[in-house]
């Protein structure tokens, strides 16, 4: 079975070094880190780490990569209904590296 992560944020560049190390990389087959338009370098502090942008990508060219990043307009709904067609995990878990919800 497949698991995806799907990281969601919203101007968490100061939050996402600290938190992004603590989850264990080997648990999921798929990251995708959904940005909510950030303002504050989060997205350019992501694909500084590997993560691939995947806006604008058909979403089986971005199949195989395991680091991804989508930017969606603030708000979950839209959000959630425009990745949804790159998730390739059997599961998804929803993570805010913001602190509230740990990765351990």
């Amino acid at each position: 079975m497949k698991h995806t992560l799907l990281i969601m944020t919203r101007n968490e560049r100061e939050c996402l070094p600290v938190m992004l190390p603590k989850v264990d990389e080997s648990l999921f087959h798929q990251m995708i880190i959904l940005d909510g338009s950030s303002t504050d370098g989060t997205t350019d502090w992501a694909m500084a780490q590997g993560y691939g942008v995947l806006n604008n990508v058909k979403p089986e060219l971005a199949r195989g990569q395991k680091k991804l990043i989508y930017v969606a307009p603030p708000g979950f709904r839209h959000a959630y209904i425009s990745v949804w067609p790159y998730i390739t995990g059997d599961t998804v878990t929803y993570w805010t590296p913001d602190g509230n919800s740990p990765p351990w």
